[in-house]
């Protein structure tokens, strides 16, 4: 349903592509862990906590410091938190580092 709200990418190169939202195609043809339903925000116990300790869980894609991007793919924001990253060993996170990582997990609600 959300994705039916905000699509707005039917066209690529000025002709139809065959989607109402090419971008959620892209998304879930690229990173199937971070895209799609959580089952558990929908539970009547769900709290915010929950979301925050998958969002720890979920691999990161970079850290950025002074305009160098890091790779940390397979590497989670949690194992960033404690130090465990081997491509980024002294790096202290910063509440950018997290506002850079939480965009990227994003909720589809697919219809049809």
């Amino acid at each position: 349903m959300a994705t039916t709200l905000f699509a707005n990418s039917p066209f690529t190169e000025g002709k139809p592509n065959g989607y109402l939202s090419m971008r959620s195609y892209m998304w879930s043809a690229t990173d199937s862990c971070r895209i799609g339903m959580l089952p558990f925000v929908f539970y009547e116990s769900f709290k915010f906590e929950q979301y925050v300790d998958y969002a720890l869980d979920i691999h990161m894609y970079f850290v950025c410091r002074n305009n160098k991007y890091t790779d940390c793919t397979g590497l989670s924001f949690h194992d960033f938190l404690e130090g465990k990253l081997p491509v980024a060993l002294g790096v202290t996170p910063t509440l950018g580092d997290w506002e850079n990582h939480l965009p990227y997990i994003q909720f589809i609600l697919r219809s049809g």
